[in-house]
């Protein structure tokens, strides 16, 4: 068993001159000298265990925990007489009188038994540890003890490492506890070697596992490694090194470092600089490699692959105008897309062939007259998967990938008309909060008297006429459209004041959503005026776009006799400056973020700052913007007419 071992044994053994620099090793085995490693650094130095220690590296709770140690240690000893002078003469910085005397008068403890002074409490304790620490220097992060470039480069060499791809990084750092630490990593290929060999040390100490298995918030070394593609038949030998003053493991066999965030993300850095070049030619090698063996199989398919279809023909009424608006100024279609090719109205027939799949299974599943939930429909056809082909020969399965291209062609198949807008339940977002005004038919007639009681004033039983519904009419229907349902609490009482309708989802608006308002208003007659909602940002200000092509599209493929304007009242830039609201950085996935960042110089404001914060400023925006489609007088003028024909209707 001791011989099966012999190898680890004596790797671990010579692992330990690399995190010592003044350290010669010789290695026996059998009485047979089998290492002799000479130190690079005889006169290198590191922070000892025997040296002082700072009052910098401790909290209220650890130094009350130091003390108290320092007193039991005593009692079990049977010594007594230490005093709070000896105890802080201990600490870094602390050996000479003057400061000690400054730190003991701050905190009346001349001449103090130790024992007596603990008995003071918590609060006493962290007095001193703040005067300690204000009365000395904190330990830079380079005494704790640097093996160097210098050392580890030697070292390498000596474990086979090609001295010309040696790469070495460094970082010295504090964590968010204020403790010093250095961290320390080296690659070197080793073009005799047929496996990596990886090199782990803690505080000079060689680790016999990883004990970084923790880095970041995802990570360990393994991964970071093969990230970097430094795996089990790669030949190099990779060093890491952490050096702290207080290190936290996660279990008690202190296999796993509990390392601060701050370090493990810069463990992670390390080892990508020292092994990016390492990772550049293992890429191009797997890219070269990849084609020549896919070289054949490439060939053959394209030797047997059909020939193109050819373009979808602009067909449709959609497809006409955007077409003929194109050859009208000279550019391409392409030129005049709003949305993305796969969401613009106006480009659908390019979608044609898919649509024309998803209107045969919409006749299929869904009975003529009823409508059908656009999700329900799906799994349906993935539930007869045996039958349904989607969207060419293959089996329609239930990825995510299949499920927005299924969307993709039930749009299409809408604005090709293929498929009704009606028939389709697409609200995709949580319940939308619609508050739609009603309509006041006015009707005027004849009222017969009283007949079978005896009424107490003779004109009660006379014939008399009678106006309900009369209310004024607005010249334009009026018509909030937002993302967010948060927006009701400002704009429904403004609704149901001046008899607009109010539509707010969460998000994207639906095709549902949309189509209905545009029908609502189609039917009104009015010209009509979208006043739309969002935050201030990329997405914000898309939905805008996406509502305002759509309306347009629906004006022109099914009520071309509706006159309809859209515009954006708000989040905008000048109200998120002169309201002096809130922003905060944009995702780092979202891809505009470097153009609106550089554009607008803000970030992302959410139109629920407004709200909370200044819902006056965003009500006059909202009626500033309702001004030129609205009356303010035209209820007044009715309620003096309405009673005009009452005082005309009495007299008869």
């Amino acid at each position: 068993m001791l011989n099966a071992a012999k190898d680890r044994f004596l790797q671990i053994a010579g692992a330990f001159t690399t995190f010592n620099p003044h350290l010669t090793l010789r290695c026996y085995w059998n009485d047979e000298e089998i290492v002799n490693i000479g130190a690079t650094n005889p006169g290198w130095t590191k922070w000892r265990t025997c040296d002082p220690t700072s009052a910098h590296w401790y909290s209220a709770a650890d130094f009350e925990d130091y003390i108290a140690a320092h007193v039991a240690r005593d009692q079990d000893n049977d010594r007594t007489g230490r005093t709070v002078r000896d105890f802080i003469s201990e600490l870094r910085g602390l050996q000479g009188s003057g400061k000690q005397k400054i730190v003991l008068a701050e905190n009346e403890a001349a001449r103090t038994p130790l024992a007596d002074f603990f008995a003071r409490g918590p609060n006493a304790v962290a007095r001193l540890l703040k005067a300690c620490k204000d009365n000395t220097a904190a330990v830079k992060s380079e005494a704790l003890g640097l093996l160097g470039d210098d050392h580890l480069r030697a070292d390498c060499v000596k474990l086979g490492g090609a001295e010309e791809s040696f790469r070495y990084k460094k970082h010295l750092g504090k964590t968010r506890n204020g403790l010093p630490y250095v961290l320390e990593a080296a690659f070197a290929y080793c073009p005799e070697r047929e496996e990596p060999q990886i090199i782990t040390g803690v505080n000079f100490s060689v680790a016999i596992n990883n004990p970084f298995k923790r880095l970041g918030a995802f990570y360990d070394l393994s991964s970071v490694l093969a990230d970097n593609y430094i795996e089990g038949i790669d030949p190099v030998v990779v060093v890491l090194h952490y050096v702290c003053p207080h290190v936290d493991f996660t279990d008690h066999g202190k296999s796993t470092l509990a390392l601060p965030i701050e370090a493990g993300d810069c463990t992670i850095d390390l080892i990508e600089t020292v092994a990016k070049e390492w990772k550049k030619q293992r890429r191009a090698e797997e890219r070269r490699e990849s084609a020549e063996f896919n070289r054949r199989h490439k060939l053959l398919k394209q030797m047997q692959r059909p020939d193109r279809p050819e373009p979808a023909r602009p067909t449709g009424i959609l497809a006409e105008i955007i077409t003929e608006a194109a050859d009208s100024i000279g550019v391409k279609v392409d030129n005049l897309v709003v949305l993305s090719p796969g969401k613009d109205p106006f480009t659908s027939f390019r979608r044609r062939h898919d649509a024309e799949v998803f209107a045969k299974l919409f006749d299929r599943f869904v009975p003529p007259g009823q409508k059908k939930h656009l999700r329900a429909l799906f799994y349906r056809c993935v539930m007869t998967a045996d039958t349904v082909k989607w969207p060419t020969s293959k089996p329609l399965i239930n990825t995510y990938g299949n499920w927005v291209k299924f969307q993709k062609a039930a749009q299409a198949a809408r604005w090709l008309g293929l498929v009704s807008f009606d028939r389709i339940i697409d609200a995709r977002n949580d319940e939308a909060k619609i508050y739609v005004p009603e309509l006041h038919l006015i009707r005027t007639g004849l009222k017969s008297g009283e007949t079978c009681i005896i009424p107490e004033d003779v004109s009660d039983a006379l014939p008399s006429f009678y106006l309900e519904g009369f209310r004024g009419r607005q010249t334009h229907r009026i018509i909030f459209y937002g993302e967010k349902t948060s927006l009701a609490e400002i704009l429904e009482p403004i609704a149901r004041q001046i008899g607009a309708e109010m539509v707010l989802v969460i998000g994207e608006s639906s095709e549902t959503r949309l189509y209905e308002a545009m029908k609502r208003a189609n039917q009104d007659g009015r010209p009509a005026i979208v006043l739309y909602f969002a935050d201030h940002d990329p997405s914000g200000f898309q939905m805008a776009r996406s509502v305002a092509r759509k309306v347009q599209a629906h004006h022109d493929f099914q009520y071309p006799d509706l006159d309809v304007k859209v515009d954006r009242v708000a989040l905008t830039i000048d109200q998120v400056r002169d309201w002096k609201l809130p922003d905060k950085p944009l995702s780092p996935k979202e891809k505009r973020a470097d153009n609106w960042q550089s554009i607008l110089g803000v970030g992302q404001t959410e139109i629920d700052a407004a709200i909370e914060l200044e819902p006056e400023k965003l009500c006059q925006a909202i009626f500033e913007a309702i001004a030129p489609f609205y009356d303010d007088t035209l209820d007044g003028r009715v309620r003096e007419i309405e009673e005009a024909w009452h005082e005309k209707a009495a007299e008869k």
